[in-house]
């Protein structure tokens, strides 16, 4: 496949120019090196056979842009239309233009609009010229049916032209639509149709019909009557009374719909019958009318649904969809109307998430709410719930398939239940999560609130499954699960302070705040798929570091310890030696003694910094994150640190945090020896002082050290081999160089 970006409104005529000619054969070799726009704009005029062959492989229109303001601000002047209205018509047009003469040959096509306004550009593309689409997307745009040759089509062929507007792409898998809307629904326009569809995304998709502002001033002036029936319809004037009780009707129903007394899927075969005796077009038809078009759609295999309104109808043609595997239901309001429906999903279900927003369209997933919710779903492996209000812990017993599992409720959510109630659900749902065999992926985030202390302190299980690969336990319940934590968030090199860890799907496990001394950290050992590790507080000390640290084998990506003060020096070394001689018995091919960790990444910021690096094998370190404020705070000198850095003879990347004492001046200048060293950054070289002559109480001006600008300028002029160079002049000003690909 072939990309092109800003393809529409190029503007570019094909021109026949008298060169010669190549056979066309080997001009569509010779192009398919070429970027599309230029190949389909300069490369044309090289001769007559250049159009036809730059065409023929063109597949593919990945960015199609309609206008943006912001591209043009150096000509802002110059529009006429200050809100762009004008560059979008036209790119529409040209776009419509080139796709109506060489649309037959797409197989991809992405239409956007990337603008500071938001309004909906008109947009009639040639739907028959596409039939060979595999892939369409489109934002933000009034679609139209095809647009009458002679210029003045009645708005009779535009209705009868909707039909053929999605019908035409019959060979197209996958469709994505992002606040859109079409002159009738859905199933009006053709979705139905559509009988290959594997992939279908709708978000925020509405159908509402063009119409006069005659028709729309007698249709607003009769609406409040419209309860009385098709005759009282008629006499308001919502369409003429020469269009007979079927249009009449049809106008009553999409009333109906539209104050939300009717069901638009259930009037949708009705509405259609009556169209054809209508012929005042009116807005807000239907809002989309999805159900009858998923009953349709039976290869679908995945399925996301958007800020778009559910209904009863929708959620029960899901049942149809035998071939389902990844359903998405993100902040759609009507959910708590079809919530029985749940029990219905088809069994081939393998990823289900569901996203509620606040208010009053949340989910409670308890037995005696929805019977027999999820019992079908058998193969179903990631499980994403976010604000529901409550769930029932049985139900992740019929889930034993289950890999990824996320339970969230947010504060402004409100409260959230389990089934068993209060602190005997928190519980049961800790002794159940073990049960998960296959789970490698967990989060849990503000769902565990009554559970005693002295109940989860003590409790492991948890960290039963040996193939857990990923943990995210946020707040409360990282403190419930490991133990007391101090709630005092504190930030390091490599802590998240929000304590979020989002390494999703890889192998390592962030405890981003203090740990508390006295937490149990015996359970860590049974994670055996781990091979990063950070952890943080007290509770490290020599007894852990040898007794739980120093027997996990597998931890040869990363060990992080931060904030400890009773890991000893001598417990440093020992950890040190201890899992130098256990990759040793694990890699039995090596002939020689591992001395040191085989550590490729080391972030520290303890006052035994300087220490702890000269035991580490400078062969295999190649990233190092050191805070030099506490450690310059027990040395005398820079000359230790120096050394140690010189010995890491293999660092291509070097963090320096609180870059403010000037004794670091030397330390600074023997960089420029690490022949590897790709990317540095430093930061924290100001020296806070307060100034009282200032009219504001407060205020830090920076200052750097004469020492440190001169062992600075220094090191910038010796020959590195930077590619990147961050330096975090003050407390306000970052400065920041990226060698350029040359």
């Amino acid at each position: 496949m072939v990309k092109a970006y800003m393809l529409a409104g190029s503007g570019r005529v094909w021109q026949e120019a008298q060169q010669f000619d190549f056979p066309s054969a080997v001009l569509a070799h010779i192009l398919s090196y070429v970027e599309t726009r230029q190949r389909i704009s300069s490369c044309a005029c090289v001769s007559r056979a250049w159009p036809a062959a730059a065409v023929s492989v063109t597949t593919s229109i990945t960015d199609t842009k309609l206008g943006c303001r912001e591209q043009h601000k150096h000509k802002q002047e110059q529009l006429p239309d200050p809100d762009g209205n004008s560059m979008r018509s036209s790119h529409a047009s040209s776009l419509a233009a080139w796709l109506q003469k060489h649309g037959s040959h797409l197989t991809q096509l992405m239409v956007s609009e990337h603008c500071s306004q938001r309004h909906n550009t008109d947009l009639s593309l040639p739907w028959q010229q596409l039939s060979q689409l595999q892939s369409l997307k489109v934002w933000d745009a009034d679609l139209q049916s095809d647009a009458p040759s002679n210029g003045s089509g009645s708005s009779s062929s535009s209705s009868s032209g909707t039909g053929s507007m999605l019908a035409a792409l019959q060979e197209l898998t996958r469709l994505s639509l992002y606040g859109c809307t079409f002159p009738s629904t859905l199933f009006a326009c053709g979705l139905p149709a559509l009988t290959n569809l594997r992939h279908l995304e709708i978000d925020g998709v509405d159908a509402r019909a063009r119409q006069a502002p005659a028709a729309a001033a007698a249709r607003a002036a009769g609406l409040a009557r419209a309860e009385a029936g098709p005759a009282a319809v008629a006499a308001a004037g919502l369409v003429p009374a020469e269009a007979g009780p079927a249009a009449a009707a049809a106008a009553a129903a999409a009333a109906e719909v539209e104050e939300g007394r009717g069901d638009e899927d259930a009037e949708a075969p009705y509405m259609l019958a009556a169209a054809a005796a209508l012929t005042v077009e009116y807005a807000h038809v239907l809002s989309c009318g999805l159900g009858h078009s998923l009953q349709a759609l039976t290869q679908l295999t995945c399925l996301n649904l958007c800020s778009q309104l559910i209904q009863p109808s929708n959620f029960a043609s899901l049942s149809n969809l035998q071939q389902l595997q990844h359903l998405k239901l993100f902040l759609c309001p009507g959910l708590n109307t079809c919530a029985n429906a749940f029990a219905q999903l088809p069994p081939s279900l393998t990823s289900l998430q569901v996203i509620n927003g606040h208010g009053g369209n949340q989910l409670d997933l308890i037995n005696y709410c929805i019977p027999g919710v999820f019992a079908g779903l058998t193969r179903l492996q990631h499980l994403e719930l976010v604000n529901v209000l409550g769930f029932e812990v049985a139900l992740l017993a019929q889930l034993s398939s289950l890999t990824s599992f996320k339970l969230e409720r947010e504060r402004e959510s409100g409260e959230f239940s389990f089934d068993p109630e209060n602190d005997e659900g928190d519980l049961a749902l800790l002794l159940a999560l073990p049960q998960l065999h296959q789970l490698q992926q967990l989060q849990l985030t503000g769902v565990l609130r009554w559970a005693p202390d002295e109940q989860i302190d003590s409790y492991t299980g948890l960290f039963a499954p040996s193939a857990l690969t990923a943990l995210n336990l946020q707040h409360n319940e990282l403190e419930r699960v490991l133990g007391r934590l101090c709630l005092r968030l504190v930030c390091s090199c490599r802590c998240c302070g929000d304590c979020r860890w989002v390494g999703r799907g890889e192998t390592q496990l962030w405890l981003t705040t203090v740990v508390a001394p006295g937490t149990p950290m015996a359970a860590l050992t049974a994670l055996t798929a781990l091979t990063e590790l950070a952890v943080g507080g007290d509770v490290v000390d020599d007894a852990v570091a040898m007794g739980g640290l120093g027997h996990m084998m597998q931890l040869q990506g990363r060990l992080g310890v931060f904030f400890s003060q009773t890991l000893s020096l001598t417990g440093w070394r020992q950890l040190n030696g201890m899992l130098g001689e256990e990759v040793q018995q694990q890699q039995q091919q090596q002939q020689q003694r591992q001395q040191g960790l085989l550590l490729h990444s080391f972030s520290c910021g303890l006052s035994k910094t300087v220490d702890m690096l000269a035991v580490l094998d400078p062969q295999h370190l190649t990233d190092v994150s050191l805070s030099l404020g506490r450690t310059f705070a027990f040395i005398t000198d820079s000359s230790a640190l120096s050394a140690a850095l010189l010995r890491l003879s293999s660092l291509q990347r070097l963090v320096l945090i609180d870059v403010a004492d000037g004794r670091l001046g030397s330390a600074l200048t023997t960089l420029s020896q690490l022949r590897h060293l790709t990317s540095l950054e430093m930061g924290g070289f100001w020296d806070p002082q307060y100034d009282s002559d200032s009219d504001s109480s407060w205020e830090f001006r920076g200052r750097l050290k004469p020492q440190l600008a001169a062992a600075l300028q220094q090191l910038l002029a010796a020959p590195l081999p930077l590619q990147q160079l961050k330096l975090q002049l003050s407390e306000c000003q970052c400065w920041t160089w990226r060698a350029s690909p040359a």
